[in-house]
C-alpha cells in the first residue's frame, strides 16, 4: 500500500500545482521514481527532483536524505567515482543538525 499511495499522491501533487510544486512534492516525485527499476538515468532524475526541493528549501530533511541516499546508492551501484559518499555524508549531516556546528 505504501508504494500505491506514494504514486497516488505524486500525481495529486503535480495535477494541483503543475507550475509551483513544493519541496514536499518534489520529495514525492522522487520517491515514486524510485519505485521503477533501477538504473542511472533513474538516479539521475531521482537527484534532480531533491536538489530542486533543496532550490526552494535548502534545510528541508527528506530532500538532504534523498539526495544522500541517492548519491550513496550511485557511488556503490555504478561506480560513479564524481560522486562522492562523503558528500551524501554532509547531505545527512546536515540533515540531522540543521547546518549547526556543534551541539
Amino acid at each position: 500500500m505504501g508504494n500505491a499511495l506514494i504514486e497516488i499522491e505524486s500525481v495529486r501533487s503535480l495535477r494541483e500545482r503543475p507550475d509551483n510544486p513544493d519541496p514536499f512534492d518534489l520529495v514525492l516525485c522522487a520517491h515514486a521514481i524510485d519505485l521503477r527499476p533501477a538504473s542511472l538515468e533513474r538516479e539521475n532524475q531521482e537527484l534532480a527532483l531533491f536538489e530542486r526541493a533543496l532550490v526552494l528549501d535548502p534545510s528541508y530533511a527528506p530532500a538532504l536524505i534523498g539526495s544522500g541516499y541517492v548519491l550513496v546508492d550511485t557511488d556503490r551501484i555504478y561506480h560513479k567515482p564524481s560522486v562522492s559518499t562523503a558528500s551524501a555524508l554532509s547531505l545527512g549531516l546536515h540533515a540531522v543538525w540543521g547546518g549547526r556546528r556543534s551541539l
